[in-house]
């Protein structure tokens, strides 16, 4: 109980101060993106946690691919990064890529969370959410981006979800057959 109060503590103290992000929702009532649906999304370049180096993304791979900028201190994101992993285990990575975008300041810290929560699909930094906020429009975490084989966005969300549901599934699997 103390964590939960705690984490929305952050959440509002971060929504009252001027940072790059705005904050943390669970419920997906805040719905903006730069990008709109079927449009290209812009190809994105950020260091991963794990090594440094400069990843870009999406590629030319013709995968679905679900990008979740999140951060250490956004509760509902580290309630929802369990079931990334669990989603990330489920899809075949021919077809399929679960991406981790974190906005904190911090690599040391992203690197602890995602060892002791045992996150192993990849994770990059956008450091202070410059990326997030400038290419994408994004203010709120967490934030979901589905970009298509095609390299359209296809969907966004915005807050807390159960990644690794039937429904989703089924989604993610529509978009993979929509290949070009």
């Amino acid at each position: 109980m103390m964590r939960r109060g705690r984490a929305a503590g952050v959440c509002l103290l971060f929504l009252s101060s001027w940072l790059p992000v705005t904050g943390c929702d669970k419920g997906g009532q805040y719905n903006h993106s730069a990008i709109k649906a079927d449009e290209p999304f812009p190809v994105l370049q950020l260091p991963g946690t794990a090594d440094g180096v400069l990843h870009s993304f999406p590629d030319q791979s013709g995968k679905v691919y679900v990008v979740n900028f999140w951060a250490t201190w956004c509760g509902p994101c580290r309630k929802e990064m369990p079931s990334l992993q669990r989603l990330a285990a489920q899809l075949d990575p021919e077809h399929y890529t679960v991406l981790g975008v974190s906005v904190d300041s911090d690599q040391h810290l992203v690197k602890e969370f995602l060892l002791e929560q045992q996150i192993h699909f990849a994770n990059l930094l956008d450091e202070g959410g410059v990326t997030f906020r400038d290419n994408l429009g994004g203010s709120v975490l967490p934030s979901t981006f589905i970009i298509g084989p095609d390299g359209k966005l296809k969907d966004f969300v915005f807050g807390e979800r159960e990644w690794d549901s039937s429904e989703i599934l089924e989604k993610l699997q529509s978009y993979s057959r929509q290949r070009g």
